[in-house]
């Protein structure tokens, strides 16, 4: 499987969900980080990627909710086996998240995992950053940029 193009620009949320997928297909596969850090505004489209990553791994995109409350979600799969734990950070400090046990989980080796607002993590993690962003022009465009290490230095 060859890595997702580093820059492209999605117009609906059907082709966000195509993203997610082919990035899924690709960590299992081929790469050997399996942490994403999704860096966005609010709205931007982060969560519809995370339901890409579970149609990649063949888990119904339905059930993938924004993690906003709970912090952390498992999906797991027929088998009950986690394939996909999905984190949003917003509501949290670096110190709250070192608390919470949430770096552990991460780093999870037979899940992929995808953690939303990776500026509130405490420090960096082995992980690939994706920036997703409105475009200014035209905000139902949304560009998805894979950018090198952590978004936290």
């Amino acid at each position: 499987m060859t890595r997702p193009d580093p820059v492209v620009e999605v117009r609906t949320e059907a082709e966000m969900i195509a993203l997610g997928s082919a990035w899924a297909k690709w960590m299992t596969s081929s790469a050997k980080v399996r942490v994403l850090l999704l860096d966005g505004e609010m709205g931007a489209g982060k969560t519809v990627f995370v339901k890409g990553l579970a149609e990649g791994l063949g888990l119904p995109v339905a059930m993938v909710q924004s993690p906003t409350f709970t912090l952390v979600n498992e999906y797991r799969d027929e088998d009950g086996e986690v394939r996909l734990i999905h984190s949003d950070l917003y509501r949290l400090t670096p110190g709250e998240v070192e608390g919470t046990g949430l770096l552990d989980l991460i780093e999870r080796p037979a899940a992929l995992c995808a953690v939303e607002w990776p500026d509130r993590l405490p420090g960096p993690v082995d992980a690939v950053t994706l920036r997703i962003a409105r475009r200014s022009e035209d905000a139902g465009v949304r560009r998805v940029e894979w950018l090198d290490g952590p978004a936290v230095p």
